[in-house]
């Protein structure tokens, strides 16, 4: 089962994301921020302390499908949060760098035996940013997320800590 969680900022979507996640006797939280200024590590931190003490965690700004191989068991639950650092980590590197990484997740994605939460940054709803570098991020991840939502098995839309179920049925 894979799962793309959809949401603004402050939404409650990686709450609604853990609470799914925490159904799973085993969990894997793969971290993707990075802590570039205090606001950013006090998120970070603020994650950390919400999160139960067991799950395992890997921490993987920009290699997400290395992140989801290393996994051992396929029964373990797999949560990304999130999506819309991963693609900001990349590109800030290169559009090289995120060409192929994107690639190599979605392969892995569609490969992995391993029940996958996606958490991500709806980032579309507004109007189009006037600088070239956030146009080509709100475009990268809107692709990104027109690409996901084809492909898992349910898409969550979190309002105002909400979930509107886009696609498919959560798992009961």
């Amino acid at each position: 089962m894979s799962i793309l969680v959809l949401g603004g900022a402050r939404s409650g979507k990686s709450r609604f994301a853990e609470t799914i996640a925490n159904e799973h006797s085993q969990v894997t939280y793969v971290a993707t921020a990075v802590a570039v200024d205090d606001e950013i590590k006090a998120r970070i931190e603020k994650h950390r302390s919400d999160r139960p003490k067991h799950w395992q965690l890997i921490e993987s700004p920009t290699n997400l499908s290395h992140a989801i191989t290393d996994i051992n068991s396929n029964s373990t639950c797999v949560l990304i949060d999130c999506l819309s650092f991963w693609v900001n980590n990349c590109l800030y590197d290169s559009e090289k760098l995120w060409t192929q990484q994107r690639e190599l997740f979605l392969q892995t994605l569609m490969k992995a035996p391993n029940p996958i939460i996606m958490v991500s940054n709806e980032v579309g709803m507004g109007i189009t940013p006037m600088g070239a570098e956030t146009r080509l991020y709100v475009d990268e991840l809107g692709r990104l997320h027109q690409e996901l939502a084809r492909h898992v098995d349910v898409v969550v839309l979190i309002v105002a800590g909400i979930p509107q179920i886009i696609k498919g049925e959560l798992p009961r």
